[in-house]
């Protein structure tokens, strides 16, 4: 529109050498068969030609600048509004897709079944393109400056005298520092979660309400969900037959990955005192519940591997009931460093590095097992 403006306005050269009598009036033809089989860049060729022409004949008539720009103002509103309805068009339609996604983000059912669909279809590109290290890789585009914390052997020497992990209440900030995180030593703390609305109230039956009346954690996106009992895919299925006494056994976690879920569910816990300022939480936090086991199965039961996120460390916090954690070393320190075990009561906090350590548990008791947890980063 600017650029036709322009012609009308302003002209060229070429448009001037062109002479008019004033009283003759550039003729009107019929639009031939020829110039109908023109491409569309010809078409427009032609239409500008016309445009200078009748511009030239205009300025030979004695007309003036905005006299012309007057006369050829509804041809160029024309265009100009059907250019802002052409505009306006694509923006509603990009406002319906991104809006039909986040609806379909936001609501649960649909969000599963194309996770499922991709799901799927990723393993059935999997023969013709192998995408896993994509799926693996943290970042897509490396940064050449960043230096990933790797283990040495000499970080191996830390836990070779170390067939258990310690006790401990009335830890400073220092101490979790440099004695154990950096050390990378894990331990059991005594004393950091009675203070917690988690511990104080949350049982089954408070955990299931909660999960499927709470407006935001009902609503909200699950990653990592686990569960021993193939029958139920979704955490909600599970809760619901849990809350409506048709599953008497279950052992299941999940992530809160969604930042509005994990918010909410802040609202039980705080940062445990003993986490030093170095230590930057992740924005989700970790559900564990299990019920319904035997004494028979407590020492059969095989065990589950989780929390392996890519984190530098872990905590995580027994609120009822006990599981057995077993903490194993990275290959590079397996001949090092013993695989140690330990059962949690309810109260205790486990914290240990992920950079050392893979964690694996097991329900240890009979009546319902709950825990929470939590990953960090530190540089």
């Amino acid at each position: 529109m600017a650029e036709m403006r322009k012609r009308y306005t302003q002209g060229s050269s070429q448009s001037t050498q062109t002479q008019y009598d004033q009283n003759e009036m550039p003729d009107i033809q019929n639009v031939t068969e020829e110039q109908k089989e023109m491409s569309l860049k010809e078409k427009i060729q032609l239409i500008d030609q016309e445009i200078l022409l009748l511009r030239s004949f205009c300025l030979q008539s004695g007309y003036s600048q905005g006299e012309i720009e007057s006369c050829a103002s509804p041809l160029l509103d024309f265009l100009t509004t059907a250019n802002r309805k052409k505009c306006l068009s694509k923006v509603l339609k990009l406002v319906l897709i991104l809006s039909v996604g986040f609806f379909l983000y936001k609501y649960d059912p649909a969000y599963n079944m194309i996770r499922v669909g991709a799901r799927q279809m990723q393993l059935q590109t999997l023969p013709y393109w192998d995408w896993t290290h994509w799926f693996d890789d943290n970042c897509i585009v490396n940064n050449p400056f960043y230096q990933e914390e790797r283990l040495s052997k000499s970080d191996c020497e830390g836990c070779a005298d170390i067939d258990e992990i310690e006790r401990e209440e009335e830890l400073t900030h220092d101490d979790m520092a440099q004695t154990f995180l950096l050390a990378y030593i894990p331990l059991i703390i005594t004393d950091a979660i009675q203070d917690w609305k988690a511990y104080k109230i949350f049982d089954t039956e408070y955990v299931t309400k909660l999960f499927l009346e709470d407006p935001v954690l009902s609503a909200g996106t699950i990653c990592s969900f686990y569960n021993e009992n193939v029958k139920h895919k979704y955490v909600k299925d599970v809760l619901r037959s849990i809350d409506n006494g048709t599953t008497t056994q279950w052992n299941m976690h999940w992530q809160n990955c969604m930042d509005t879920a994990r918010k909410t569910f802040r609202r039980f816990y705080s940062r445990p005192y003993c986490i030093p300022p170095m230590v930057e939480m992740m924005n989700s936090n970790w559900l564990f519940m299990s019920s319904g086991v035997n004494k028979q199965q407590l020492s059969k039961l095989p065990y589950v591997r989780s929390l392996d996120t890519g984190v530098s460390m872990t905590w995580f916090a027994q609120l009822k009931g006990s599981y057995e954690i077993k903490l194993k070393p990275h290959e590079i320190c397996e001949e090092d460093c013993e695989v140690m075990t330990a059962i949690l009561q309810p109260g205790e906090l486990l914290v240990f590095s992920n950079i050392m350590w893979k964690f694996e548990f097991r329900v240890a008791s009979e009546k319902d097992v709950i825990a929470i947890a939590a990953n960090g980063n530190w540089d």
